[in-house]
């Protein structure tokens, strides 16, 4: 028999572990999606689904799964889950098509969403009401770390086998999480709700957050005025309004919506939004920078990124310790200010940029990250026992949902920079043709050859910044003129587009950090409220919003 301490060990290693691959699965697959588009012979903007689809699956059923755990066993809940994910993954790793890889990340998306939430329930089981805290801050210490460590994780094991690696890695971890749970848990419930399933109002809130993320992903390619974009924008708002009226007349509601009452919850969720936006900006957008324009290996990408997760690393632990002698507030509020800060500083991001300048930038979104992380731990401190499980799925929901947006948003919006950032070095390669003085003949089929150069649909990002060079020194060569003059100004002429083609390939990312540090800086705010201390008259409110 294993006495109540090993237990207690176990039970938290099983959980730690749990919460580490699933979070780990949002990110890691992020480094590897050159190398997968490249497998498939695909395009980066088909291949983003396979990050998006799993994030978006989390983020929309993890409130559904949070019900039907408390309603049903959260502990058998968790072992389907983990069956699942494990299954999941096993596909993904054998998958030989990239709609077939998207598709098995759905199921996989599906078991992540299932174990998350029941993280919170179980640890309150296992360690009791007091030292659950500490429990949850060590799990969402191991999530933040995840987070971060997704990108090095990913690019180690595809530089040392292949994208395939990324998937397999979780079964033996599954099987592992697997005989823990049966055997450091007991199955619990909330005895204070029916064993209903709110089918309507789970097809409702489904359909508007799948034609949310689609509006904010496909709304430069479509254009936001067109019809299908409208369409969705239209249908995300029906199908969210329709959840809500639907919602307010159900005993049984999927939303506990009361939870919101309590302050330090809602700001400590909106933190935790922002934590899922954020990292995007570090797994996806900036890995896409260092691979695509700055030309680093996977693995080079990597170690300037891992960074991110050693402060992380660093990070949790002092502000853990912070919070706990004065207040989550101090500490949450600095850590979203770092990160913002850190997001400005990628702003001023130049093609010639150092490594160890670019290492700085990662450390300081890793250590503001790692702060701002905190708000799980801050945002179920005040919520009813009961209630742990719904709370849990609540905010790890606004947490998924945020990486979801921030995928769907960010890289929206570059693509959008990449696009014209290709047409201004197009136009830009054209009017300096048309400024020299070399031979008509010349000057008009260069001109020729340059608005015929298209970017052509699976390439990668540098492919926009080398076409018109490429373009331009196909000229140069002896065959190009006999004039030595024409062929030295057009030698010029490529130097010159080369230094432009890189400073509007930075810029594309440099905008995107832009957006990204303007929308986490007005979300700062609710870091102020992230610690409001219970009165006698919130327990009284409480305890109303427990029996009704």
């Amino acid at each position: 028999m294993i006495n109540t301490k090993m237990k207690s060990a176990l039970g938290l290693t099983a959980l730690s572990l749990v919460m580490f691959i699933v979070t780990l699965d949002s990110t890691i697959t992020n480094i590897a999606l050159p190398a997968i588009t490249n497998f498939f012979k695909a395009n980066l903007t088909d291949s983003n689904w396979i990050s998006t689809i799993y994030v978006l699956v989390l983020s929309v059923f993890m409130i559904p799964a949070a019900k039907l755990a408390d309603q049903f066993g959260r502990k058998r809940l968790m072992l389907i889950g983990l069956t699942l994910f494990g299954l999941g993954s096993a596909l993904c790793g054998l998958a030989h098509s990239l709609l077939w890889l998207i598709m098995m990340r759905a199921i996989q998306g599906i078991g992540g969403a299932i174990v998350t939430p029941v993280m919170i329930p179980l640890s309150v089981e296992l360690f009791g009401r007091k030292k659950a805290n500490q429990a949850v801050g060590i799990i969402g210490a191991v999530s933040a770390i995840a987070a971060a460590a997704g990108p090095p994780i990913g690019g180690l094991l595809i530089k040392l086998t292949s994208w395939h690696a990324i998937f397999f890695v979780n079964i033996p971890v599954v099987m592992m999480t697997m005989i823990l749970i049966q055997i450091c848990f007991s199955e619990s419930y909330d005895n204070t709700i029916t064993k209903k399933v709110d089918i309507l109002g789970i097809l409702l809130l489904s359909t508007g957050l799948f034609q949310l993320t689609f509006v904010l992903l496909k709304g430069y390619d479509y254009g936001w005025r067109s019809r299908p974009i409208l369409f969705l924008s239209a249908g995300t708002l029906s199908s969210l309004l329709l959840f809500l009226l639907f919602e307010r007349k159900r005993t049984d509601k999927l939303i506990e919506f009361k939870l919101f009452r309590e302050t330090t919850f809602t700001a400590s969720t909106i933190m935790y939004f922002m934590c899922g936006f954020s990292i995007i900006c570090s797994s996806v957008i900036f890995n896409v920078y260092l691979e695509d324009v700055r030309h680093f290996t996977v693995l080079h990408a990597a170690f300037i990124i891992m960074f991110t997760s050693l402060m992380v690393m660093i990070a949790m632990p002092l502000g853990s310790w912070f919070a706990l002698r004065y207040d989550y507030r101090p500490v949450l509020f600095t850590g979203i200010l770092l990160i913002t800060l850190s997001l400005w500083m990628l702003v001023q991001l130049k093609f010639n940029t150092s490594t160890p300048a670019m290492v700085g930038d990662m450390s300081l979104l890793g250590f503001g990250f790692g702060l701002t992380s905190l708000s799980i731990v801050s945002a179920v401190q005040f919520i009813p026992q009961v209630k742990a499980g719904m709370a849990s799925g609540m905010v790890n929901a606004a947490r998924q949902l945020g990486t979801c947006l921030g995928i769907a948003l960010l890289v929206g919006v570059m693509n959008h920079n990449i696009v014209t950032a290709e047409k201004q070095i197009k136009i830009k390669a054209i009017t300096d043709v048309q400024q020299l003085q070399i031979q008509p003949a010349l000057k008009l089929k260069l001109t020729r050859d340059l608005k015929n150069s298209v970017h052509e649909k699976g390439n990668r990002l540098s492919y926009a910044r080398k076409k018109a060079s490429k373009t331009l020194l196909a000229t140069t060569g002896p065959s190009a003129s006999e004039n030595s003059r024409d062929r030295w100004q057009l030698a010029k002429l490529v130097h010159e587009t080369r230094k432009n083609s890189k400073e509007k390939t930075t810029d594309v990312f440099t905008k995107t950090f832009q957006v990204a540090g303007t929308i986490v800086f007005v979300s700062s705010v609710f870091g102020l409220f992230t610690d409001r201390k219970k009165t006698d008259h919130h327990h009284r409110k409480y305890k109303r919003m427990v029996k009704h």
